[in-house]
């Protein structure tokens, strides 16, 4: 069985199912109805841009296209990131893209190693989608918790400089913070009851035929390689936040 063999009846039933939510919504809360329509709507967009991008690029696969990609799913999960966040966002930029970036690289990469016969154009595809939702989630968590923790911790800041500490050695604490909490999606995903909640990954392999061994095996690498990613992610921004959030004497501008 392939995913591809799709039966027109299951087609009409799923929709005319949908149909029927939206008729008992409209009898029961029109409002609701018509929130639902209109995400209906945008997803329906939005999938539509997705698949015309991804057929393109697997049918006439070029490096370009590909690199087009990366950097317009990097500058879209840097504005996201950043407006989360309550600070000037376009200060942050300067930071976040390169985080994002490198990120990207290092999932990708590590995961292009893993399976290096698998067409270009798929793994890019799939694999720069899957790490956007981990950089959305990881990187906010780490912004939000460093930024925090540097203005509600200004005071041991300064009183860890007066001390003799170097301006790394003050910022510590607010690195150590943050690292913390890029993790916690990667906790979350990984502790969770696993027999109720499985991976979406490994649900689509199997959907898409793949051996429940070989699903849990690519399911397994590729949460791994996001955790790797993500730390390279937040380790870039924190190198670049310092130059921006700090002048030459180590105090926040």
């Amino acid at each position: 069985m392939q995913i591809t063999d799709i039966s027109s009846w299951g087609v009409v039933l799923i929709v005319a199912l949908t149909a029927m939510v939206m008729g008992l919504l409209a009898l029961v809360d029109r409002k609701t109805m018509q929130r639902l329509a209109k995400v209906l709507m945008f997803l329906a967009c939005n999938m539509a841009v997705v698949a015309l991008y991804a057929w393109a690029m697997c049918h006439w696969w070029h490096w370009w296209l590909g690199l087009l990609w990366v950097v317009l799913l990097s500058v879209s999960v840097a504005v996201l990131v950043a407006s989360r966040v309550r600070q000037r966002w376009q200060r942050l930029l300067p930071a976040l893209l390169p985080a994002v970036l490198a990120g990207m690289l290092v999932g990708w990469g590590s995961v292009r190693l893993v399976w290096p016969h698998l067409p270009s154009a798929h793994l890019l595809l799939g694999m720069t989608a899957l790490m956007a939702c981990q950089l959305v989630a990881s990187l906010t968590k780490a912004l939000q918790a460093f930024v925090g923790s540097l203005h509600h911790a200004q005071s041991h800041y300064r009183y860890l400089l007066a001390n003799g500490a170097t301006h790394i050695e003050a910022l510590m604490p607010s690195v150590r913070r943050s690292l913390r909490a890029t993790l916690i999606p990667s906790f979350s995903a990984m502790s969770a009851l696993l027999m109720v909640m499985p991976p979406i990954l490994f649900c689509g392999l199997l959907l898409a035929g793949t051996a429940p061994v070989a699903a849990v095996v690519a399911t397994v690498l590729v949460l791994l390689a996001q955790l790797v990613g993500s730390v390279a992610a937040t380790l870039t921004m924190l190198c670049l936040l310092d130059r921006i959030l700090f002048d030459k004497l180590g105090q926040l501008k």
